[in-house]
């Protein structure tokens, strides 16, 4: 789901409480569903090998993850450019790096990059548009599918980050508040990785 409303939009699951204090004035803001493990409907192990990929699966990542957000930057636009407010689109970093049987999630978070790119060129300087490529992030309501308890990250997970732990949904919050605010204004059309250090990590095992 891409939300929308007229003035400012609501991450669909980022909890807004972490947000609303850095917000100081008005902004009109696209965002898309959080890569947040455990949160979101199109999980890339849901899937399945690429032999036994329904098209009906592979069109509901799709359209969740790719055209949810164009459809919300379509529909925003006009708002957008009257306020001169931002884009935040939430990727993920299974755009820029790929587990076996990821092909619809990864295609479709690889297209959510472009196309923000592709509105920030389109709609500057009015408007800018960036995306945010969250790595392993933990909310404080996340079951596990296992137990059905809270989760909590092992030691040995934590310590494979290079920050020493996962991420939470305020650090993703904080940059989504960075990029709408003024100190962003000479950043668009790009995508930040906000992952603890791992995609910069060699890991053969």
């Amino acid at each position: 789901r891409a939300p929308i409303s007229g003035r400012r939009a609501r991450p669909s699951t980022l909890p807004v409480q972490h947000l609303a204090p850095h917000i100081t004035h008005p902004r009109c803001v696209a965002t898309t569903t959080l890569d947040m493990t455990g949160s979101t409907l199109t999980r890339p192990r849901h899937w399945g090998k690429l032999p036994e990929l329904e098209l009906e699966k592979w069109e509901r990542v799709i359209r969740t993850n790719l055209t949810g957000p164009m459809l919300c930057a379509k529909h925003a636009i006009t708002a957008l450019k009257e306020s001169h407010g931002s884009i935040v689109n939430i990727s993920s970093t299974r755009a820029l790096q790929s587990e076996p049987h990821n092909e619809a999630y990864a295609a479709s978070k690889g297209g959510l990059i472009s196309l923000t790119q592709a509105l920030a060129i389109s709609h500057g300087p009015e408007v800018r548009s960036n995306c945010i490529c969250p790595g392993w992030i933990v909310t404080a309501d996340q079951i596990s599918r296992k137990t059905g308890k809270i989760w909590e990250p092992s030691q040995e997970i934590k310590a494979i980050h290079p920050v020493g732990r996962l991420g939470s949904s305020e650090d993703i919050a904080h940059m989504v508040a960075f990029l709408i605010s003024d100190k962003s204004g000479f950043i668009t059309g790009q995508h930040f990785v906000v992952d603890g250090g791992m995609t910069k990590k060699m890991m053969y095992s």
